[in-house]
């Protein structure tokens, strides 16, 4: 028998415009990016990938079906959605590798960063709510009840 899991899977569309972000190293605003950032649900992890080589440069497993991605302001940090797991992940954009991981909520999958303020904000699948987190302090600091499934 075929086990079911509980994970949000948001539609394909969703995922690809959720998963895919691309990212901008130390250059204008208006400069091409170099590289795109792809969370792999299904394969617990994250590709960046080389724009110019159109290769994959390099992959990080995060454990948690990670989903959702985005970006400090400076782009240093990159915050991941790992619904199964209940975290949000941050990763270190130039060592490439994990740094702290944050419980956050009960099926956190869509992220978003205010870029004055670098505060982020999550979407919890389950609780309906939308969640403001402090990312220096790493503590969830405030939610709303928001529709079902955000």
């Amino acid at each position: 028998m075929a086990a079911v899991s509980k994970t949000p899977r948001p539609h394909r569309a969703g995922v690809l415009l959720a998963a895919l972000c691309v990212m901008q190293w130390a250059t204008p605003v208006l400069a091409e990016p170099s590289e795109a950032y792809v969370t792999n649900q299904l394969g617990n992890s994250l590709s960046i990938v080389d724009l110019s080589k159109m290769a994959v440069a390099g992959e990080i497993k995060i454990e948690g079906a990670p989903v959702g991605i985005a970006f400090s302001p400076d782009g240093t940090q990159a915050y991941v959605t790992a619904p199964d797991s209940k975290d949000l992940v941050y990763i270190d954009t130039q060592k490439r590798r994990i740094v702290a991981r944050l419980p956050a909520g009960q099926g956190p999958v869509g992220v978003a960063v205010n870029p004055k303020t670098g505060a982020v904000y999550v979407a919890d699948w389950y609780q309906h709510a939308l969640l403001a987190i402090d990312p220096q302090k790493r503590i969830v600091t405030g939610s709303v009840e928001v529709g079902k499934a955000p």
